[in-house]
């Protein structure tokens, strides 16, 4: 298990702990499955800041949400016999650059997998603003 999953089992078993899940999400690390701009097929190769690219896409009760996990090989697991490139950025970079109206399913198909609603992540966002005017 990793921080991560020990942060949202702590928080599924009591829900006072929701605050320690939410910041060890904001604090992780995420890859992020994607597609190069240039459309070549996916090898499992990290894309960089500077590199035009395209995040993966599902639909989640009639919203977009963009999976994203804590380890590649979680993403490699998920994706099974499909290879994509990624992207890896801290997850509190990642909800301030995501469009308001798009969701985040963490590690999805693992037993510890979360939906983060726009709605959550809008929560989110503002609570990283104050923490860093703060």
């Amino acid at each position: 298990m990793t921080e991560l999953d020990i942060a949202l089992h702590a928080a599924l078993e009591n829900s006072n702990q929701a605050n320690f899940f939410f910041d060890a999400f904001l604090n992780a690390s995420v890859w992020i499955p994607a597609q190069r701009a240039d459309e070549t097929p996916g090898a499992w190769t990290g894309i960089e800041a500077s590199d035009r690219f395209f995040p993966l896409y599902l639909r989640k009760a009639e919203a977009k949400a963009v999976p994203v996990f804590d380890s590649l090989e979680k993403l490699k697991t998920w994706a099974d016999e499909r290879a994509f490139d990624f992207m890896v950025l801290p997850a509190h970079l990642f909800i301030k650059v995501l469009a308001e109206d798009v969701g985040i399913l963490l590690n999805e198909g693992t037993p510890f997998h979360y939906h983060f609603t726009p709605k959550t992540l809008g929560v989110l966002r503002t609570a990283a603003k104050t923490v860093e005017v703060n």
